[in-house]
């Protein structure tokens, strides 16, 4: 409405543009009752003396103040509240990043529409799943799985604890009837480098340069990162094998660097003969490890036949047929 000096309603001399602003950012103000188009500044007609199409929308629960100003004319302020709309949502707040094996607190809260927390005016049951690996729990020791939960009468949420083993991405959904479905992603991290562990590729092949990769995992076999250079000392691989730093095997090596900030560091291994061994892992750091090994032969390159020397006439007599790789091991494409 527009208002003379004495506070008397006053037609307007000439058409007026008047911004309306509200300390609610998210909120916004509208020409229509279904707020569906916002207009920050509504114009005026001259010889009215107000307008009456106006509707606020306003999206967050909380006090806001609605200023309208206008050229030559004193501002005027409106004071209001935004309250919760009704509950029909869910909502996962806390950390999303967790540490494997630790147990995490989650709370579930009931909310309207724009996400602002209500109260419940029932009891309401809800369903949780998570995905594989992990796990809901009834206390903060994690020592009992729990399926399901309920946000209570007069309450806004309920905590529940989350707990997986295994690095990555876990997600978490609540389910109620009559609300709708609550999702969250979680990142779960790995603990701190406790052990080292060893993979390489099938078969190793005699005579061959085979890549090898010592990664440094947690207590639940997670790749983990450390702060420091981990340095790694390397043993066994039968009489005949070395191990070098780079994939010619040219550069014998007998100690492995995991930098800091990575978990993973790679060498290489060589022997020309086949055997059946292990390579120790050992570390000032982390706790080593003793990995099996089975060195295969190489592609083949020569024959043997072998059997007696001496027939009897009619006699059937048996012959063996070997194929050799050029270390003189038996080919692993071999007979």
């Amino acid at each position: 409405s527009f208002y003379d000096s004495y506070g008397n309603l006053a037609a307007l001399a000439a058409a007026l543009d008047v911004t309306l602003q509200s300390t609610d950012v998210q909120a916004s103000v509208h020409s229509s009752s279904t707020c569906t188009s916002a207009a920050a500044t509504v114009a005026n007609a001259a010889g009215v003396t107000g307008n009456s199409g106006l509707y606020y929308l306003g999206k967050t629960a909380r006090s806001f103040t609605l200023t309208a100003s206008a050229s030559a004319l004193t501002s005027s302020t409106a004071v209001g509240t935004t309250t919760a709309g009704s509950s029909s949502w869910f909502a996962w707040t806390g950390s999303t990043t967790v540490s494997a094996a630790a147990c995490a607190t989650l709370t579930l809260s009931a909310t309207d529409a724009y996400a602002n927390s209500t109260v419940l005016g029932a009891a309401v049951p809800i369903t949780l799943a998570t995905s594989s690996g992990s796990s809901f729990y009834l206390d903060s020791l994690c020592s009992g799985a729990l399926t399901s939960t309920q946000i209570a009468s007069g309450k806004a949420s309920v905590a529940v604890y989350f707990k997986s083993n295994t690095a990555g991405t876990a997600s978490v959904t609540a389910t109620a009837s009559g609300f709708a479905n609550a999702e969250a992603s979680l990142t779960v991290v790995p603990g701190s480098a406790q052990d080292l562990g060893l993979s390489f590729g099938y078969p190793l092949v005699a005579g061959t340069c085979n890549a090898m990769t010592i990664s440094a995992v947690d207590a639940y076999s997670n790749l983990a990162t450390g702060s420091a250079l981990q340095t790694i000392s390397l043993s066994g691989g039968g009489a005949t094998g070395t191990f070098y730093a780079n994939s010619a095997c040219d550069t014998t090596a007998s100690t492995v660097g995991i930098s800091a900030g990575s978990a993973r560091s790679a060498f290489y291994y060589k022997t020309s003969l086949t055997l059946v061994s292990g390579i120790t892992l050992s570390s000032a750091q982390l706790t080593g490890t003793n990995a099996a090994i089975t060195v295969f032969g190489n592609v083949p390159t020569t024959f043997a036949l072998t059997g007696s020397p001496t027939l009897i006439k009619n006699d059937c007599g048996p012959y063996t047929l070997r194929v050799f790789d050029t270390y003189g091991n038996l080919s692993f494409n071999g007979c």
